[in-house]
């Protein structure tokens, strides 16, 4: 049997729902805004949200007017998704529990599949992709967001915790997370799972947040694998490595505003 990573399963995701949708929502959004301008989706379409989370796709796709199906593996993230549809009087949108390696749909169900920075955590990224060309219809689009470059905000983490607590590794990027940062490999297992005329738009967004204090309160609770590494240092230890971290990031940003940049591959394939 295969071990599962923290991030690659329900009970990894359910505890970072609130600072997810809080603090890094509104960053991903922001890649999520081109995909939907690079894929020009229409009202009335059908579209599928893999790993949908708290609704970065799933909500300004419903408000262009299009027909949404959302589904993620964490009870919670789709509970919390429920209420926002629900708050936005959004009725053209529907969710469901549901893992992204074995959909639960016909075959060319939809005319529009999108699979926001999820695929790169799945045990079985042949599967998940393989499983999103099935549900697309000819001449359908599917459009593939994955990080496109580290993540600045590790490097912080790095050095507060090699000056505070060497003895404890630091959180580290899953391993497709990394694998598909080479749009070449993006390209091949799009390809493998028989995508066709497969476009990758490399773009760059900025993180905006509002002070390094603000960053450690919310950047330790929005992803599984940072969420586990302070979730088990002592309380002192983990203030000694938050006093770090503030104060490398001041030093470099000032007591004011926060900003980390990042590339995203979005990939745009056809059927």
């Amino acid at each position: 049997m295969i071990k599962l990573s923290v991030e690659q399963t329900a009970g990894g995701w359910d505890p970072v729902v609130d600072k997810y949708e809080k603090a890094f929502e509104p960053f991903t959004t922001q890649f999520v805004e081109e995909a939907l301008r690079l894929t020009d989706l229409k009202p009335g379409q059908d579209v599928l949200d893999v790993a949908a989370g708290t609704g970065a796709l799933t909500l300004p796709a419903a408000k262009v007017g299009a027909n949404v199906t959302a589904i993620d593996f964490s009870p919670k993230m789709i509970d919390r998704l429920r209420i926002r549809l629900s708050d936005e009087n959004l009725s053209n949108a529907s969710v469901y529990v549901m893992d992204g390696q074995a959909l639960d749909f016909p075959d060319e169900r939809f005319d529009a599949v999108f699979s926001t920075f999820s695929v790169f955590f799945f045990p079985d990224r042949h599967k998940g992709f393989t499983e999103m060309h099935r549900v697309l219809r000819r001449h359908g689009c599917a459009g593939v967001i994955v990080w496109a470059s580290p993540f600045r905000l590790m490097e912080f983490f790095r050095q507060a915790m090699a000056e505070r607590v060497p003895e404890i590794a630091p959180p580290q990027p899953a391993a497709g997370i990394v694998a598909l940062q080479d749009p070449d490999r993006l390209l091949s297992e799009m390809s493998a799972a028989g995508f066709c005329n497969t476009n990758i738009h490399t773009v760059s967004r900025v993180w905006a947040t509002p002070s390094p204090d603000w960053l450690w309160e919310h950047a330790t609770g929005i992803a599984p694998m940072i969420a586990k590494v302070f979730d088990h240092i002592d309380a002192k230890k983990k203030n000694a490595v938050g006093a770090a971290f503030v104060r490398n990031l001041a030093d470099e940003f000032g007591e004011g505003p926060v900003y980390i940049e990042r590339q995203a591959h979005i990939a745009i394939g056809g059927r």
